[in-house]
């Protein structure tokens, strides 16, 4: 009876490795599939001004009273980061955000815009990932941007010129996205080492 146990241990041993096998195979075919799928960038949807038209021209203050105009006076193009404080997937952006912000800085200006809602002025309570963007990002609270660029669904991103014409848009779900949005001969490779 005692090499009747001997052999269904060692048996039950061999198929438990051969499930490992199997299982780090798989894992790995798994892994090698993800890094040959190239990321797809931002989905352009047809709402708002067309890409190459003029922008809607506007002037808001930022939350720190910082004018802000749609022509940018230092030849550099701005970003305008259509947020939400009630989606998640905005909240997730705003930690990457920094980082393209920060390698950026020199090409684009980054514009997070948010609903003005006259009843919550402490942004930073719902999202305080916002305050850690202050220094890189300008955050503008405007109801008003919403309606001038056709913005429905959050996070939407609206890419222009300095001369203030549309040159890229799309939703924006992940960083890649926002990257995306920046033509390649402006774009800082930030993640180069």
């Amino acid at each position: 009876m005692p090499v009747l146990w001997l052999f269904a241990f060692f048996g039950l041993l061999v198929l438990s490795l051969a499930q490992f096998a199997v299982l780090y195979y798989l894992a790995r075919q798994l892994g090698l599939l993800y890094l040959r799928i190239n990321p797809a960038g931002a989905r352009v949807v047809n709402v708002g001004p067309d890409i190459g038209s003029p922008a809607p021209a506007f002037a808001v203050q930022t939350v720190e009273g910082i004018p802000l105009a749609s022509v940018s006076n230092d030849d550099r193009q701005t970003m305008l980061l259509f947020i939400s404080l009630s989606c998640s997937t905005c909240s997730s952006l705003l930690y990457g955000l920094r980082t393209v912000a920060k390698g950026e800085k020199d090409v684009v200006r980054f514009v997070v815009v948010m609903r003005d809602d006259p009843a919550r002025r402490d942004y930073t309570g719902d999202l305080p990932e916002l305050a850690a963007l202050k220094t890189h990002v300008s955050i503008v609270l405007s109801s008003s941007l919403f309606e001038q660029y056709s913005i429905t669904g959050t996070p939407y991103a609206v890419l222009l010129t300095s001369a203030g014409v549309v040159a890229n848009k799309g939703i924006v779900n992940d960083i890649s996205h926002i990257e995306s949005l920046i033509p390649e001969p402006t774009r800082k490779d930030i993640y180069a080492t």
